[in-house]
């Protein structure tokens, strides 16, 4: 019984966190396909800092690691994205991170 028990726990381990390595690998911002999605929380400049936030963990300090260059909206299908593209510091790489803002833009009523 302890064994079943122990490989139950080791599957059911092993299953959350490859579902969560899954997920996170899909949503990195790197397409339209992987955009982060933002949710709404009741306050847009909040919602709207999840954008700056993700970057920051992702990237590193603003004007340190990496300069924002551009923030634009796209509509891709009838869905909306908030592209934002960033220079890594010191290498010069521009990269665009996406952002799917489908659940703010039913917030705002458009």
């Amino acid at each position: 019984m302890k064994k079943l028990l122990l490989v139950l726990f080791v599957l059911f381990f092993v299953g959350v966190f490859s579902y969560v390595s899954v997920s996170e690998e899909v949503r990195d911002g790197s397409s339209i396909e992987k955009a982060v999605i933002v949710t709404y929380t009741g306050n847009y400049q909040e919602s709207i800092g999840q954008e700056y936030r993700y970057i920051a963990e992702k990237f590193g300090t603003r004007d340190v690691d990496y300069e924002l260059l551009s923030q634009r909206l796209v509509d891709e299908g009838g869905t909306p994205y908030d592209v934002i593209t960033i220079r890594l510091l010191p290498s010069g790489e521009e990269r665009d991170v996406y952002f799917d803002i489908t659940e703010l833009r039913a917030a705002w009523g458009q």
